[in-house]
């Protein structure tokens, strides 16, 4: 209510429903937790709480954990050293998410309003030596929007599995898209404005996209950084050209992926419009009032396809998680979302 703390700050009044209720908030220090025993499952939570605490560094988070001062990290606290230190052990887990990491296109760019010109930027990716090589968690790569995971109704298989990759990795097809739009070899099209948030895989990545459309495309772009802060501002106000972005479903289902390119939502982000987008934002609109899941699933791999032919994104990996515990932590594990689960943790 105005004028009083919101409920979020204090144990006392921070509601729960999970296996565990707040205790204790230390401010930047942890959240401590507490077996709830009005939990539905209660008896088969196992632990009687958590400590979770709150470190900044990944560095500092990896030595508290080589010294055993934290039985589990996960997330962004789990980088390219972590990995290389607990890569080939039991220790190590790895989740798949239902989401995606991408980039937007400033579509109302007059030189990026031309889908050919994004095509072209699109193809002219290495995604899997980006994956493989830049990315600590390895994903996979991204030839298509909607992730692996999401079930195709009316199939054994998956949605991506079912509607095939969507993307061709071609850098001579690419330059020819370039030169037909009228920008060949990159001439005639201005230098890129590329804004990432200011982590370092986030700066490693734009760094070798950078260079993949200036040796393939001879397309110019400058990298611009920013803390996460005042970065989603610069996205709302649309001061790129070509920005960082990412997407988790909230449910498995593939409008929890493709209702992000609806035009009420792509207004703040892409500026895609014209007939297509329209086309697209009616299919979306129509899945939502079917029925029919086997129609639907229709309609869903039909926007993908128009959604990956004009190409307002560029879709380059799908998300996944890691967990690094301790070997006597049973039972800790990510779920289809990321979210970290303590409900069916043990400590031996």
């Amino acid at each position: 209510m105005e004028g009083q703390e919101p409920w979020t700050k204090s144990a006392d009044t921070y509601v729960c429903n999970g296996a565990f209720t707040l205790e204790k908030i230390n401010p930047q220090s942890s959240y401590v937790l507490k077996k709830n025993p009005n939990y539905y499952a209660a008896d088969s939570v196992k632990l009687d709480g958590v400590e979770i605490v709150i470190i900044q560094s990944p560095e500092s988070a990896l030595s508290a954990y080589n010294a055993g001062e934290i039985d589990a990290m996960g997330d962004n606290l789990v980088t390219s050293q972590a990995i290389d230190q607990y890569g080939n052990t039991e220790e190590l887990k790895g989740y798949d998410k239902i989401g995606t990491r991408y980039y937007d296109f400033n579509c109302s760019k007059e030189y990026l309003s031309n889908p050919d010109v994004r095509r072209a930027l699109a193809m002219a990716i290495d995604r899997r030596t980006i994956c493989e090589s830049i990315v600590p968690s390895k994903p996979e790569p991204a030839y298509g929007f909607v992730p692996y995971g999401i079930p195709y109704e009316g199939s054994s298989d998956d949605f991506r599995t079912v509607s095939g990759d969507l993307i061709k990795e071609d850098v001579e097809a690419a330059r020819k898209l370039l030169a037909d739009a009228g920008y060949p070899n990159g001439e005639g099209l201005p230098v890129l404005t590329f804004i990432v948030t200011n982590t370092k895989e986030n700066k490693d990545i734009a760094q070798v996209i950078q260079s993949m459309w200036k040796d393939n495309l001879g397309v110019q772009a400058d990298i611009v950084t920013f803390e996460s802060k005042v970065y989603w501002d610069e996205q709302k106000a649309g001061n790129f050209d070509i920005c960082f972005d990412g997407w988790t479903g909230d449910y498995l289902d593939p409008d929890t992926n493709l209702n992000c390119f609806t035009q009420a939502r792509a207004y703040n982000q892409n500026r895609w419009s014209g007939d297509n987008a329209m086309k697209y934002d009616s299919m979306i609109e129509e899945c939502r009032n079917l029925a029919d899941n086997s129609k639907r699933m229709e309609i869903f791999k039909e926007a993908e396809a128009i959604l990956m032919d004009e190409m307002p994104i560029i879709p380059l990996y799908y998300l996944n998680a890691v967990v690094l515990a301790k070997p006597d932590v049973t039972g800790l594990v990510k779920n289809a979302n990321g979210h970290t689960l303590f409900r069916n943790a043990d400590k031996l």
